[in-house]
């Protein structure tokens, strides 16, 4: 895994792989950065706090060996690492989108039940890793 980056306000957390691109069929190169900027971080600590308190610490691990990808919203399109933490019973969604200038930035982060996670995989919205 390459190293976390800072640039100004933002730093990557983690990259695109080939295996993520080819799962979704997506028009990404590999290795094309996921940024975090600290008003993302805002976000989720005040949105998802609880989240924030377990998991923030575990987003490179979540981006770089998600258990399932996906593609999820209609207008704003967000790819989705999936990552289940049996320690604690609970799945993690990191949500990714592109800004108005194609940089890719995570844009939250939030638990995610069980049901939610087999009604995804019934309508074929997530593909295993």
């Amino acid at each position: 895994m390459k190293a976390i980056v800072n640039m100004n306000d933002r730093k990557i957390i983690g990259y695109f792989s080939e295996k993520v691109i080819k799962l979704l069929d997506i028009d990404i190169s590999p290795d094309t950065p996921i940024y975090l900027s600290e008003s993302n971080i805002s976000h989720i600590r005040d949105t998802h706090t609880d989240a924030y308190i377990k998991y923030f610490d575990k987003i490179t691990e979540i981006i770089s060996s998600p258990d399932y990808v996906g593609i999820a919203g209609v207008y704003a399109s967000s790819i989705e690492y999936i990552k289940r933490f049996e320690e604690d019973d609970e799945w993690v969604n990191v949500a990714v989108r592109t800004s108005q200038n194609g940089v890719y930035y995570l844009r939250s982060m939030f638990a995610i039940g069980e049901g939610r996670i087999q009604d995804y995989l019934k309508k074929k919205y997530l593909k295993r890793t």
